[in-house]
């Protein structure tokens, strides 16, 4: 043992000198047999001894658990990453969820309060990424939550297998939630309209595709900085034999006033029935209620966050910007908004089209 190793236990010693009920505290964490040696030697040199040697045992102990939670969190993240790598249009709550399934049928739990507290390092670890966390919390929540309900009293093994097959089966529901949107959504879109929609999003692309089966419509789309994912959607539409133009985030309200309705998608659906999405949405929020024009919200039920923010300020920072400008946000513009209830018409979800006001009832159902 090191010299500096020594004095510091020496320190220790000398701290705990005189209270029993420290060496106790100390020595109960570790064997039965250390307590009874420390309580039956009495001498300075003793005590000494089995404090350097718990401490050596307590100090192993951590290093180990704390070296396998950190190779865990890595080999979760990779997953994840790996899962939006391959499938681009894959939600990140999707991957999230799919994360959390694979580590259901790849471990075992003795008990549920450790199936938990893996799930929730699992989604800490996701969090840890600069990729949108809105989703990734809230479906991670809600898939603990639905293979988690009403649980009996059986056998671990048995409770892991219900849970695997009730996580399928969630898993299930919300892949075909586009689907499911697309098909309400599309009864909107009428023959000869003009959509305005921000950005990018999966699902709106989705319904746009499905409703230009039989119809035709022209679609305004921003450009949506930084990353210019419109330009992305542009592309996307064309292909689809969808007429559309890429205009700048700042001509929304140029254009508004030649639009029949905007149609935008969601990063998280909060509890008054506002939304977070790209910066620029609460901006096109804004223009549409001024101008009197319809705000159409598509988002699925896995985005449905508890979250009650009273205006922009009240966003947590993880939500608003990557990891790697957490430290200091000051030189940063923040990715998302938040667009309150009052400037949305109807949100077209998998449980179907909602009214802002609904939405508390149905976070209600699914986290209750």
């Amino acid at each position: 043992m090191s010299t500096i190793f020594d004095l510091k236990t020496w320190n220790l010693c000398q701290w705990v000198t005189g209270s029993l009920v420290i060496y106790d505290l100390i020595l109960q964490r570790l064997s039965g047999e250390c307590i009874i040696s420390i309580l039956v030697q009495d001498t300075t040199r003793k005590k000494l001894f089995f404090i350097e040697i718990c401490l050596t045992k307590l100090k192993l102990k951590m290093s180990t658990g704390s070296d396998q939670r950190t190779d865990a969190a890595v080999e979760v993240r990779n997953y994840f990453l790996n899962l939006l790598e391959q499938d681009k249009d894959l939600s990140s709550g999707i991957a999230a969820i799919k994360t959390l399934l694979m580590i259901l049928e790849k471990k075992r739990f003795d008990t549920i309060h450790i199936l938990h507290t893996t799930m929730r390092d699992a989604v800490a670890a996701m969090r840890n990424t600069d990729l949108s966390i809105a989703a990734v919390v809230s479906g991670g929540e809600l898939f603990c939550r639905f293979i988690t309900l009403s649980l009996d009293d059986k056998h671990m093994e048995e409770c892991r297998q219900i849970m695997l097959h009730r996580g399928k089966i969630f898993l299930t529901k919300l892949l075909n939630s586009r689907n499911v949107i697309a098909q309400q959504a599309k009864k909107f879109v009428t023959d000869g309209c003009r959509v305005l929609t921000h950005s990018r999003s999966r699902v709106v692309l989705k319904a746009l595709i499905s409703a230009a089966k039989n119809k035709e419509f022209h679609v305004y789309v921003t450009q949506g900085g930084p990353d210019n994912s419109g330009t992305e959607m542009v592309a996307d539409l064309e292909k689809a034999g969808i007429s559309s133009t890429l205009i700048l985030d700042s001509a929304t309200g140029y254009v508004m006033e030649s639009v029949d309705f905007v149609m935008v998608g969601a990063e998280a659906v909060v509890e008054s029935g506002g939304i977070i999405n790209r910066i620029g949405t609460f901006t096109m929020g804004l223009c549409a209620r001024e101008m009197k024009k319809p705000f159409y919200v598509l988002a699925e039920s896995f985005k449905f966050t508890r979250l009650f923010p009273l205006n922009q300020r009240d966003l947590p920072d993880e939500y608003k910007y990557s990891r790697k400008h957490l430290v200091d946000v000051s030189k940063v513009h923040p990715q998302v908004d938040y667009t309150p209830p009052a400037y949305i018409t109807l949100l077209f979800t998998d449980l179907g089209i909602l009214t802002p006001s609904a939405v508390s009832d149905e976070l209600i159902k699914l986290y209750m």
